[in-house]
């Protein structure tokens, strides 16, 4: 130990110039995928929603976020999330996994372009738009030149304190022990990558490293080899305490890396041969020469076990085939999974989970009101419990979907995504709103069976003429969340006014019995304007909800 601080001090070596310009490079990458995906906004989800329906499209998927990400571990994580909220199927995450190793390969061929002679260029053009710029589209753009420039620098603050490692007689003799040993050079890259969390990262370090010289391009490509082994720890942790099919996508990503290492591994001489002949012929830099090594690995795997892909399926469903146990499931219960990992990596993506919890309340609340129109119809006070049991459900998603979104808030948001969680946000407490009003209705209908009353045949006959449209409303309501269209916003905003119209001459016609002094239960007396206004608020709400959606989504 006491020799190698000697021969470090003897050729200049500074471990806090290397860990300084590591500590930037990842903060580099790190802001630059956070930035992009602010910049990408909803069309990130666009992209999943869309381009998943097939293999071939999820393999473009895959490469085209990893390159928004600038992380294939951010988009395993992300990946494992969609799965774990129920987002995305094991079969559609196959292709994607596959295309983020090829979008990870973006970065290593960015580093090798060498472009840290405009690193301070790019952070002073960022710093002078960020300062004068209001637009919040072009101070992302700024904040984007800023991190680029800040990568750069980090990878020249790291190559400059790395660069001197050749001169260490130790380092050398440990060069030649990678290159004479293949095996620990893929340990070393497995090892590196665990421990930094970036493959990027090793990447761009090993490439510093062969620039410099200090390694010859056989004892590289084996850590090469072991970085792609040791990225997969990403998907492991993600998958922790996941479903089945997050587990199974987690063994994916790990099942392909090996088998792809395995195969270079056994024709490393070749790989060697290969990389180096390309080099030569086109002229490459030697950092450009790790990029296309990295690219060429990942490729070739691809292209190997991708026409693969539905037989690997099978054999990853055969592994984790059921036990046998059936899980029972309660009837009425939450199916949206709110999924709070994905906030960090996708929060587009996680507004998209919240969504699907306000499409369950928009038919739950459809469920309730059918409960409702039952007890009405039958006068069968259980038809309540029914109706409050749902309802339940209702208050609990409000509160797990309201919770969620302001953890949402908290994340970059672009500004059309800020829109979409107002949206969201105020539609939620709407439906809660709703379940609320119908209950009203229930108890008060419960009310008046239990003292033995009934409605008149008049009260009937415009309770059921306004619950066919409250049935309309909510159906419509249901359709409009899951697709928003004008066609269906302004079928509410007819219905509810000829809900209101209806409200309004019910009442009338219920005073009017009054005054023609015709026989009514005392309870049903207190309560049927409270039942009518009940359910005409029930319009009203959907009626906001149809108003959000018009100013926000279209």
């Amino acid at each position: 130990m006491l020799t190698f601080i000697e021969q470090a001090r003897a050729v200049g070596f500074d471990i806090v110039i290397v860990v300084a310009g590591l500590g930037l490079f990842l903060f580099g990458i790190n802001a630059i995928g956070e930035e992009l995906k602010v910049i990408a906004g909803t069309r990130l989800k666009t992209i999943i929603d869309k381009y998943t329906t097939n293999k071939f499209k999820g393999l473009l998927v895959g490469i085209v976020v990893t390159a928004l990400l600038q992380s294939s571990s951010a988009t395993t994580a992300l990946v494992i999330s969609l799965i774990r909220s129920g987002l995305m199927s094991f079969s559609q995450a196959l292709a994607v996994m596959m295309g983020s190793n090829i979008g990870t390969t973006i970065t290593a061929i960015m580093i090798g372009f060498n472009l840290g002679v405009i690193a301070p260029y790019a952070i002073l053009i960022g710093a002078g738009v960020l300062l004068f710029s209001k637009s919040k589209k072009v101070i992302s753009y700024a904040h984007l030149a800023i991190y680029f420039g800040i990568l750069f620098f980090g990878l020249e603050l790291m190559g400059d304190g790395l660069k001197v490692l050749s001169d260490m007689p130790m380092f050398a003799e440990f060069a030649v022990i990678l290159g004479g040993n293949a095996f620990y050079g893929v340990l070393l890259g497995v090892g590196m990558t665990m421990l930094i969390q970036s493959s990027s990262a090793t990447i761009g370090i090993l490439q510093t490293l062969y620039a410099s010289g200090g390694l010859s391009l056989a004892a590289s490509l084996p850590i090469l080899l072991g970085n792609n082994i040791g990225t997969t720890v990403t998907a492991v942790l993600a998958a922790i305490g996941g479903t089945k099919d997050a587990k199974k996508t987690a063994f994916f990503h790990i099942f392909v890396n090996f088998i792809g290492t395995v195969i270079f591994m056994s024709l490393l001489p070749i790989y060697v041969s290969i990389v180096s002949g390309v080099s030569v012929y086109f002229g490459l830099g030697r950092m450009m020469e790790i990029a296309f090594a990295h690219f060429l690995f990942n490729l070739v795997t691809m292209l190997l076990l991708f026409p693969f892909l539905a037989q690997l399926e099978a054999f990853i469903n055969k592994l984790y085939k059921d036990d046998g146990v059936v899980e029972v499931v309660d009837q009425v219960s939450v199916k949206t999974k709110f999924e709070h990992s994905i906030i960090e990596e996708s929060p587009t993506l996680a507004l998209e989970i919240a969504h699907r919890g306000l499409l369950e309340m928009t038919g739950y609340s459809k469920d309730v009101f059918e409960k409702v129109r039952k007890l009405i119809q039958t006068k069968n006070i259980e038809e309540f419990d029914g109706a409050n049991e749902i309802e339940e459900i209702v208050n609990e998603l409000n509160r797990s979907i309201s919770m969620y979104l302001v953890e949402i808030s908290g994340a970059s948001l672009s500004e059309s995504s800020g829109l979409y969680l107002n949206y969201l946000m105020y539609s939620v407490k709407d439906v809660e709103r709703i379940g609320d009003h119908l209950m009203n209705v229930a108890t008060h209908v419960t009310s008046v069976y239990e003292q033995g009353e009934t409605f008149s045949d008049d009260a009937v006959t415009e309770l059921t003429d306004i619950m066919k449209l409250i049935e309309i409303i909510l159906s419509d309501l249901n359709a409009l969340v899951d697709e928003p269209s004008r066609y269906l916003i302004d079928r509410i905003y007819g219905n509810e006014q000829e809900l209101n119209h209806n409200e309004s001459a019910a009442r009338n016609a219920f005073i009017n019995r009054l005054k023609n002094k015709v026989p009514m239960g005392s309870t049903s007396m207190a309560l049927y304007v409270d039942i009518l206004s009940d359910f005409e608020r029930v319009g009203d709400y959907a009626s906001n909800i149809a108003n959000r959606i018009k100013d926000y989504i279209l």
